[in-house]
């Protein structure tokens, strides 16, 4: 079995300081998990389409941030979303039929 050392490289999502020395503090656990996977779902993946070459927005199911969260319920999850929307970290933009896409707020 391979020893998996997650915090060398390759394979990473940056964080700027400001995200974890002043973002972080201002949410609740869940909301910062939320946070982490839209990050990681966006700024995390190369998109050569985009101005800024990374993915801009995407869409995410419930039940995928649950998974990746570790959080039990759709109903935390969709607070943790409102937290972050709220708070102006977050974007939720409607799509067709029932996809919701998510975005960081950039501005």
């Amino acid at each position: 079995m391979a020893t998996i050392k997650p915090f060398a490289r390759p394979g990473f999502t940056m964080f700027n300081n400001y995200i974890l020395d002043h973002i972080m503090p201002d949410l609740s656990a869940s909301g910062w998990k939320v946070l982490c996977v839209a990050v990681r779902q966006t700024v995390g993946w190369q998109d050569e389409e985009t101005e800024s070459g990374r993915r801009e927005m995407d869409v995410i199911s419930y039940s995928q941030f649950r998974q990746m969260t570790g959080i039990g319920s759709d109903q935390t999850v969709a607070r943790a979303i409102k937290e972050c929307v709220d708070k102006g970290y977050m974007l939720r933009v409607p799509g067709e039929g029932q996809e919701i896409s998510y975005g960081l707020n950039i501005d």
